[in-house]
């Protein structure tokens, strides 16, 4: 499944570093180490740790087991640059698979076309002229299309200003409170039976 395959290249240093460097990444990832090598001439983090928080902190993709969709988030703490970032890593691997399924379909028609040439037995010369064909609509759908892997159901979206999506305060506060009640409840109850044993 390609699809499969381009969650796992996400997951790969290599198409991290590429993206980092690419689109130079890094001073946004680190702003604040950025800012402190540029004021004290400390050292600036690598591409290494960039694509370490990325995976760590940044980016999650996975399969809906319900939908079977493949969901790609990108998480940062300014939501255009997240935006941006999202539609960039999909454009990434879109291309990466449609290079590299291009050049292999052209590569096997040439090969496959020099073949031809040389049978001459009506069955094989059928049989390679439909591996041609297959090759030929990868070639055209690869060529279709932006959106050769992964494309974006609908547009995403920007969160509204001012909201904030994680970590949501409320909610945590209302668990806090919930989760000490109840361990006080329990806590006290326990001593209470305790004292009557």
């Amino acid at each position: 499944n390609i699809q499969k395959s381009a969650l796992a290249l996400l997951g790969t240093r290599g198409f991290l570093a590429h993206f980092i460097k690419k689109y130079d990444v890094l001073p946004i990832l680190f702003e604040e180490r950025f800012a402190e090598a540029e004021a004290d001439g400390s050292e600036l983090p690598s591409v290494w740790q960039g694509t370490t928080k990325m995976k760590l902190q940044v980016i999650q993709a996975h399969e809906d087991m319900m939908t079977r969709l493949y969901i790609l988030s990108v998480r940062w703490k300014d939501p255009e640059i997240a935006l941006d970032w999202n539609k960039k890593i999909t454009y990434e691997l879109n291309e990466f698979f449609r290079t590299r399924d291009v050049k292999r379909a052209e590569s096997e028609i040439s090969f496959l076309e020099e073949r031809l040439a040389m049978v001459r037995e009506n069955s094989l010369r059928q049989n390679i002229s439909f591996l041609i064909t297959k090759n030929l609509r990868i070639l055209s759908l690869a060529n279709k299309s932006d959106d050769y892997v992964f494309n974006h159901l609908s547009e995403p979206l920007l969160p509204p200003e001012g909201s904030i999506i994680f970590p949501n305060r409320k909610l945590f506060a209302f668990l806090g409170i919930i989760i000490g009640l109840l361990v006080g409840c329990s806590a006290a109850i326990h001593l209470d039976r305790k004292k009557l044993n």
